[in-house]
């Protein structure tokens, strides 16, 4: 849990790396940070890398836009024994939610949004979504679920907090989702844009009404 913990700042530390790479370089004591404890957190990862725990890994950290840590480990591809460049792009699947939030958050302070606004607005393909309702309990074996429209419009909020019932199509959904290509959302293997797969999932039963 711990390596995976650091990893998964690692990677998000790795994508903010290509953005600052501007910045003016500063030794850590200048702002505030403790030297010794950078010098830690490369020796955690190069002692990764030689115990083949990761392939590679990218470490950046800034302060008051000063970096005070900027370098790469181990290879982009282990068997080829392709070094790590320090603008590598990693797939951060859930991390992504950080980044997200944060430039929601900005666009927020910038009066651009608001937190109950209809995603609809923004990507048109919301405008109208479904849910799907199971049987009750105490059916009759055989008896479909039903799919209803959403009680109300998702927003902004229902996805910042999870709540937009939106799932990876799992469960009585994934034979929908699978024939849709939208089952776990997995798109590293599809030739398609972000908004082509979102307005496809659009079209798909969610598990649950917002709320």
């Amino acid at each position: 849990m711990r390596l995976r913990l650091v990893s998964a700042a690692l990677v998000l530390i790795g994508c903010s790396a290509a953005l600052g790479q501007g910045l003016p370089a500063e030794s850590p004591a200048a702002v505030g940070i403790a030297p010794e404890r950078l010098a830690r957190l490369d020796a955690a990862f190069r002692e990764a890398v030689a115990e083949r725990k990761i392939a590679g890994a990218v470490v950046y950290v800034a302060r008051g836009g000063q970096t005070v840590d900027f370098e790469a480990f181990g290879f982009l591809d282990a068997e080829k024994k392709t070094p790590m460049p320090k603008d590598a792009i990693f797939r951060i699947a859930s991390m992504s939610k950080a980044v997200t939030t944060i430039a929601t958050l900005m666009l927020l302070e910038e009066g651009r949004l608001t937190l109950d606004a209809p995603v609809s607005r923004f990507i048109s393909s919301f405008a109208k979504t479904t849910v799907f309702v199971p049987p009750p309990k105490d059916a009759p074996a055989g008896t479909p679920g039903q799919t209803v429209p959403a009680k109300r419009p998702v927003t902004i909020r229902d996805l910042m907090t999870q709540t937009a019932g939106i799932s990876y199509g799992t469960g009585v959904l994934e034979e929908r989702y699978k024939a849709a290509g939208a089952w776990w959302w997995y798109l590293a293997d599809k030739d398609e844009t972000l908004a082509s797969f979102v307005d496809r999932l659009a079209t798909l039963p969610f598990e649950a009404q917002p709320v």
